[in-house]
């Protein structure tokens, strides 16, 4: 018994993990970290339900903006057809991502 705690007394297996959790590390954050982890707090901040249905409405109300300018450059004649179908499609398509309800299951 006595051989084999000696034996295990002179082995060190903390692994490192003293360190990591009983000890301050000073993390140097550089710019781009920093930048990151400011845009998944607005991310976080955005898709709160309160803060979600202000951006909804102001995303609809840019999307029929949007269509009346489609329709006006169609008018001028500065904008193709083709491509002001293809703007007002994805114009739509916003619209109806934001009104859309939702499905609670």
């Amino acid at each position: 018994m006595n051989k084999y705690f000696d034996k295990n007394d002179m082995f060190n297996s903390n692994s490192r993990i003293y360190e990591g959790f009983f000890t301050e590390t000073s993390e140097c954050k550089n710019g781009l970290h920093q930048i990151l982890e400011m845009l998944c707090l607005l991310l976080r901040s955005i898709l709160e339900s309160s803060a979600f249905r202000y951006v909804k409405v102001a995303l609809v109300a840019l999307s029929l903006i949007g269509l009346i300018g489609v329709i006006g450059a169609v008018e001028a004649g500065s904008l193709g057809m083709g491509s002001a179908l293809l703007i007002g499609a994805v114009l739509v398509s916003v619209e109806y991502l934001c009104i859309r309800p939702r499905h609670r299951g």
